[in-house]
């Protein structure tokens, strides 16, 4: 009797100890992969922000280059205006001049 409950002992011992040998081989089976992904899918969401950014900047910079034109544009032409109003001013004031000499 007592050789046969050490037997058992020793055989529920035993498969304890190729359970865990057999978990350990089976969590590093599963967990070099899954790391990996891991790391694929961190590095692919990064690649889609720096992506996003770049098509954003590209969107800003396709509504600021009519933007400029049109600045540049209404610019120039308040400078004419201006220069415009200038010399109606500055021959008004030389006809009353005239006038008065």
């Amino acid at each position: 009797y007592l050789t046969w409950k050490s037997e058992v002992q020793e055989l529920k011992r035993l498969q304890r100890a190729a359970n865990k040998v057999l978990n350990h081989f089976c969590v590093l089976a599963v967990s070099v992969p899954f790391s990996t992904w891991k790391d694929g899918v961190s590095e692919n969401k990064r690649l889609q922000r720096a992506a996003a950014k770049i098509m954003k900047r590209w969107q800003f910079l396709a509504m600021a280059v009519p933007f400029s034109s049109w600045h540049a544009n209404t610019s120039a032409l308040c400078r004419r205006r201006s220069v415009l109003d200038k010399m109606a001013h500055s021959m008004t004031n030389f006809l009353i001049y005239k006038a008065f000499m």
